[in-house]
Parts: C-alpha cells; sequence; structure tokens
C-alpha cells in the first residue's frame, strides 16, 4: 500500500496499483455516495477507503458505522492524521464481533432505517476481502428485519401461549441414541406429494419426523410419525390437528389450543428466546430459527446421523407452496388483505417486479418470495454446520438443492427396522420461583428487557399505549402462580 496525493493536496491510498478514491477531488465523492433515499438514515458501509466518500453523510449528522477488514489500511489513515472520522464508528473484526457490536448500538426498533452500502473502489480492488462482509451484513439485517416482522406480528400471542401452556407438565426427552435408523423430515412442499408411496411402503425402516401441515395427507397414506414438532403459534394449526397418539415436541410459545387437544404426550423445547431461558433453562437448547424447517433437523441430528429431507421446497414448486389438498392452500389469505390468494400474494411480497427464484436438486429455476429465499438461506446454513458429523440427501430431484445433500437412492433403505429409544426424562425444577421472577418483570416495566421487548414490539413499533397489555398479563400471571399453589 501507498499515499499518493491528488490534484487537490489530499492524501489517497492505493492499493494493488489501484487508487481508492479520485486522483484529482477526492471530497466531490460524497456527493454521489448516497441517494435521496439514504440521508437521514443509519448508514453501515463496507469499505474505509480514506472516508471521503462519507463526508457529506458526517455533515447530515445521520449514524456512520464503517466495517474495515483491512486493518493496516486503518493505521494507514491514523498515521496520516486525517479528520474524516470525527462522526464515524470504524470495526474490524469477525462477522461475530461486528455483529454483537451492532446489536448492542442499533436500537431494534431502529432496523428498519439501516442502510447497507459498499465503497465500491475497495469492493472492485478486492473483492475476496470485502464481498464476504457485505454478504454478511445483508443477510444480518434481513434475519434481524425478519425476527422484527416476527415479534410486532406474534409477540403478544406468544405471551399469551405461554402462559397457558405454563400450566401443563413440562418435561423433555432425552434421546440418548445415535442408531443406524435414518430420520426422514417430512416438510409440506408441494413436492412431498411425489414420496408419500415411498413413506408408506418403508415406513419402518426411517424415524419420521413430521410437521403438523403434513398430519392430514400422511393419514391418508395411514403413514404414522414417530415424532411430530410443532413450532407455529397462530389459529392455522386448527387445520391441521388428527388424532395420533404420537409425542409433540413444541415450544411453550407454540399454540396452546393445538396442544390443549393433542392426543398424544407433549414435550416443550428450549427455543433459547428469553422466556425459554428463564423458565425452563435446563432443557436442551434447541433454537427457534427461521422456518419449522430448522428446528425439525436439530431433533433430527439428535437421532441419527443420516438425514433425509422430503417436502422442504422454500418454493413453489408446481405453482403451489404447500402440498396439492393442503387445508390452508386455497383458504389463507396471506397477510389477510383479502385480495390475494396464497401463492399470488407471497410472490408480491416486498420486491413485487423482481420475484427471487431458486434452483431444483435436479437443476430447474423454480419461484419463490424473499421472505422464504431468506429461511432457504438459513436451512442451508444449518445444514452446512453439521455436514462435519451428519450426511444429509433428499427423496426427490424437485425440492430444493441444498449444498451437501445427496438424492437419496432405494437400495440406501436398510434393512433392519427402526428404533428410538427415550432413556429419561428432564424436568423442570423450580418453577414458581422463575415465573415469580417473571412477574417481576411485568411489575418493573422496563421496556429495556428482553421478553417486555418481544411481548410489546407492535406497541412500541406502532407507538401505542401497552399499559394495559402489560397489567392484563400481570393479572395472568398471578393467577398461574395461585393455582401452582
Amino acid at each position: 500500500m501507498e499515499i499518493i496525493t491528488a490534484k487537490n493536496g489530499l492524501k489517497v491510498p492505493v492499493v494493488k496499483g489501484t487508487p481508492l478514491h479520485s486522483r484529482i477531488d477526492p471530497s466531490k465523492e460524497s456527493l454521489h455516495f448516497l441517494s435521496d433515499q439514504d440521508k437521514n438514515k443509519i448508514l453501515i458501509v463496507v469499505g474505509l477507503g480514506f472516508a471521503y466518500h462519507l463526508l457529506e453523510a458526517q455533515k447530515s449528522g445521520q449514524k456512520i458505522i464503517v466495517i474495515e477488514p483491512d486493518t493496516s489500511l486503518i493505521s494507514f489513515f491514523q498515521k496520516e492524521g486525517l479528520e474524516n472520522l470525527k462522526k464515524i464508528t470504524v470495526l474490524s473484526g469477525s462477522f461475530h464481533e461486528i455483529s454483537r457490536y451492532l446489536e448492542t448500538d442499533i436500537p431494534w426498533q431502529d432496523m428498519k432505517e439501516v442502510v447497507i452500502k459498499a465503497h465500491q473502489p475497495s469492493l472492485r480492488i478486492r473483492p475476496e476481502l470485502y464481498q464476504p462482509y457485505l454478504d454478511f451484513l445483508k443477510n444480518w439485517q434481513e434475519k434481524k428485519l425478519l425476527n422484527l416482522i416476527t415479534d410486532a406480528a406474534f409477540g403478544v400471542l406468544w405471551i399469551k401461549n405461554l402462559l397457558k401452556n405454563l400450566l401443563r407438565p413440562l418435561s423433555f426427552p432425552v434421546f440418548s441414541n445415535k442408531n443406524q435408523s435414518p430420520a426422514l423430515i417430512i416438510g409440506s412442499g408441494s413436492s412431498l406429494t411425489e414420496t408419500l408411496p415411498f413413506i408408506q411402503d418403508n415406513q419402518n425402516q426411517f424415524i419420521l419426523i413430521a410437521i403438523p401441515q403434513v398430519l392430514k395427507i400422511l393419514k391418508q397414506y395411514q403413514i404414522q410419525p414417530d415424532l411430530v414438532v410443532m413450532v407455529d403459534s397462530g389459529y392455522a394449526n386448527r387445520f391441521y390437528l388428527e388424532e395420533m397418539n404420537v409425542p409433540l415436541l413444541t415450544y411453550l410459545n407454540s399454540s396452546a389450543l393445538s396442544i390443549k387437544y393433542w392426543k398424544g404426550p407433549v414435550y416443550f423445547m428450549n427455543s433459547l428466546l428469553p422466556f425459554d431461558q428463564l423458565l425452563i433453562p435446563e432443557f436442551p437448547p434447541i433454537p427457534v430459527s427461521g422456518s419449522a424447517a430448522n428446528t425439525v433437523i436439530e431433533i433430527a441430528s439428535l437421532l441419527s446421523s443420516q438425514i433425509i429431507l422430503t417436502g422442504f421446497d422454500f418454493s413453489f414448486v408446481h405453482n403451489l407452496y404447500h402440498y396439492q389438498g393442503n387445508p390452508l392452500e386455497n383458504e389463507l389469505i396471506y397477510l389477510s388483505d383479502k385480495k390475494y390468494p396464497l401463492d399470488q400474494k407471497q410472490f408480491q411480497w416486498v420486491y413485487p417486479d423482481s420475484p427471487s427464484s431458486l434452483f431444483s436438486h435436479s437443476g430447474k429455476k423454480i419461484k419463490t418470495n424473499i421472505s422464504m429465499m431468506t429461511y432457504y438461506k438459513d436451512f442451508c446454513q444449518k445444514i452446512e454446520s453439521k455436514k462435519h458429523s451428519h450426511t444429509f440427501s433428499v427423496l426427490t430431484p424437485e425440492t430444493a438443492f441444498f449444498p451437501g445433500a445427496e438424492l437419496y437412492s432405494s437400495d440406501q433403505i436398510p434393512k433392519k427396522e427402526k428404533s428410538l429409544d427415550k432413556t429419561r426424562w428432564i424436568q423442570v425444577s423450580r418453577l414458581k420461583k422463575r415465573i415469580e421472577e417473571l412477574k417481576a418483570i411485568y411489575e418493573s416495566r422496563d421496556l429495556k428487557n428482553e421478553i417486555l421487548q418481544i411481548h410489546l414490539t407492535r406497541y412500541l413499533m406502532k407507538k401505542l399505549d401497552y399499559q394495559d397489555e402489560i397489567k392484563i398479563t400481570h393479572k395472568k400471571i398471578i393467577r398461574i402462580l395461585k393455582k401452582l399453589s
């Protein structure tokens, strides 16, 4: 790296023989760096250069955070004694370190105001250094926005479900065997239909793990899963309830109505959300993130080192999001605006003029939407994190392509019938004391508390009065404590 002087006297760094700023007047770069829509937003920029591209943004007073992975460039900047960083925070470090800083520094309710941009000369000269950070930040923002939308939509419902479910016996099975039986996890995508005859003929050879959305069609094919995993908290589960006497693994914030009428045993998982960390910290962590697929694959990885996927499409295979005949495919009006059927509305969500797409295992391009694309990326990362200890297969080439997953062959079917042993149970302890702590959180009304943030996101984002919601919840907690006494 070297330093040259532009015609107007400003210092310019040169990397790989290419200047990172104009040789004539670097200060003019800032006039074009931001669009009108970017102004007054929280600005995260990948690539510091010598920060000439940020001069106008600093004048506006907007919050500016720069990610610069090249620490030597930062040292050059400091050595030159430039004053372009007076209102800028510069970060350099691992993805984890940067993520932790951003989550502390940017209020959760301001996530929708974040704009992520790249300093194009830095990116163009060294894409191998800067592009991974740009991709990481965009994925991080997608997840945070999705979490914000989810909390706003379901936060109140989660707490209402939790308060009802706390009156049930709380336990979780410990599966001790990583046996030779493969775990076959069953999703509700359209590609499921063509694999059902195979599952029906070979159901005794696989540990079958299903989600509620597939129970009706499994019953039609006389297939009984070994476990059902439920993540959903909303009313839609009523479409799927079937009288199956099999274990249900679910979360404290999942649909209390579905749990109430479930015929088999019910076990609760620790989602790592703040309320689960308070109430059931001794339960094994099975984090809830993205779609139900992530939870199902966590359960499957406890049971077997061989995981087979079917019906996890994250896209519109055969122009359907769910399998043909799914109770919700024709009845649910997406986002409840009474205008569009499910698939059409999802195509138009977020980016109406540029629908997303992914590839099937056979290489076909399939339409999807931004939300499902985020879930798909998350699921692929989950598979990637487990590839060192697990193998992955798909039953049909029509489903989404997952890196590292092979097409399952009929000659791989195990000859020995499956086994599924539960050797012991984890029971919750000191529940009453923990509910007392929950009561104290609502009495404090401290909006910095994560449980209250999740619960009240909808009220806080819309600037609505949340005091009645806190009072009602506090009374419900007191009633629970009386019943437990």
